[in-house]
């Protein structure tokens, strides 16, 4: 017997495919060319990945392409693309949900770093907690960077602008290819053997992940951990990140600014030593006069018993003179309590508590009286009305207006055709009463 085939709606289709595409094929890797590239307000890009023969929808997000590597993103781009499978289910769209881009050829490069720095951050050599302070005034500073590099000039530029006292020492070394990681490691190793370095620079110019690559090696990586002397990464541009950037102390985004993140400002700490001088002398000044004025007045003692003398009858006048107005004050005190607790055993009194109920009976019964005359009048007076009222609608009242009340055979006549002839009729004044005859 085959089974009914399930009847779905496009909505509960499209959500099924889409379920199925994001948990079911996972994290993919896919190269091609950007086209029809937007870029709305949003933030978010929305383009087309295409080769010779097909194309992908694709949609990158504003929080994943923030700290991207890539530093343009045009129309024409050969790219690889990384992400997950999804379908827009509005319109039922196939489309790739984009996380990390890197341009073509750096694909392999960009996943060793990715792997490598997976690696190390397991490791702990990211750790924040293993991370060595700077030193506030360095006295010498190592730089490790090309003898012949921009970078260089830049730090000793910065460097001498900044902080002139310190001395700096170089530790010349390749910077890219090859040899360059292997260079970098015996340049750090030497400075820590020499133990003349307050903190190290570890510098390179700008350029293109190829180019950057000796600073993603993972022997340097360890080589900064294991240093004793802080280190500070200053590598490429703003946008550039290497291996040794997450591993040094301090990573810098340039290397001008790592020369200004090892040393003060020395236009700012002469302000500060005047600034602090300045406080100090102060400080001095008033203790000196303060110290001089406790001097003087031991001097005075030493020199003058009598006036000390004096001075104590003075304080003892004065004691004697204050115990006589806290004594005096207390007395009054205790006066005024006195009178109020006579005062409360009087209002205690049994005869002034019967004198005060005697007087409270009294009242009540004069209120009492008064009550029982009002309800008796009130009553009276409702009697009154209720009499008048009764007699108002009172048939003997109808009948001293000259109305009488016919009856036969004690039934009272509303109509003539109730009596017949012969018959004999009561009629009843308001006094007396008549018996007719009916013709």
């Amino acid at each position: 017997m085959t089974l009914p085939i399930p009847v779905l709606t496009v909505s509960q289709l499209n959500r099924q495919v889409r379920s199925w595409l994001e948990n079911e094929v996972g994290v993919i890797c896919v190269e091609g060319e950007v086209s029809n590239l937007s870029k709305p307000s949003s933030g978010h890009y929305y383009f087309t990945l295409k080769d010779a023969a097909s194309q992908l929808r694709c949609v990158y997000f504003r929080n994943h392409h923030f700290n991207s590597n890539v530093r343009s993103f045009q129309n024409g781009q050969q790219i690889i693309a990384q992400g997950k499978l999804s379908l827009y289910e509005a319109r039922g769209d196939y489309q790739l949900i984009v996380e990390q881009v890197s341009e073509a050829g750096q694909g392999d490069l960009f996943q060793q770093f990715e792997r490598l720095k997976v690696k190390l951050m397991a490791l702990g050599l990211f750790d924040p907690q293993r991370k060595k302070p700077l030193p506030p005034f360095p006295q010498v500073i190592g730089v490790v960077t090309s003898e012949n590099a921009a970078a260089l000039r830049d730090i000793l530029i910065t460097l001498a602008r900044r902080f002139p006292l310190a001395e700096v020492l170089v530790y010349a070394s390749d910077v890219q290819g090859k040899l360059a990681p292997q260079q970098l490691i015996n340049a750090i190793v030497r400075a820590n053997y020499d133990q003349r370095c307050d903190v190290i620079i570890l510098a390179r110019g700008g350029g293109s992940i190829e180019d950057l690559w000796a600073f993603n090696d993972e022997r340097l990586a360890h080589a900064i951990a294991d240093s004793q002397i802080p280190i500070v990464s200053g590598v490429g541009h703003e946008t550039d990140f290497t291996i040794a950037d997450f591993v040094a102390d301090l990573r810098a985004p340039t290397p001008t600014a790592a020369a200004e993140a090892v040393t003060p400002d020395l236009l700012a700490l002469i302000g500060f030593l005047q600034t602090t001088q300045s406080r100090l002398i102060t400080i001095i000044s008033r203790f000196m006069r303060h110290k001089n004025l406790l001097l003087n007045h031991q001097l005075e003692k030493m020199a003058s018993p009598k006036r000390l003398i004096m001075s104590h009858w003075q304080t003892l006048d004065f004691l004697k003179s204050h115990l006589s107005r806290a004594t005096g004050n207390i007395f009054a005190i205790k006066q005024h309590q006195l009178r109020l607790a006579l005062t409360r055993l009087e209002a205690k009194n049994p005869n002034s508590l019967l004198l005060q109920a005697r007087a409270h009976l009294s009242n009540l019964e004069r209120h009492l009286f008064q009550l029982i005359q009002t309800r008796i009048t009130h009553h009276q007076q409702a009697f009154t009305t209720h009499l008048a009222t009764l007699h108002a609608v009172s048939p003997l009242a109808t009948l001293e207006r000259g109305y009488a009340i016919v009856s036969c055979r004690h039934k009272i006549l509303f109509n003539s055709e109730q009596v017949s002839s012969d018959d004999i009729i009561d009629i009843r004044l308001a006094k007396g009463t008549i018996k007719a005859h009916v013709v």
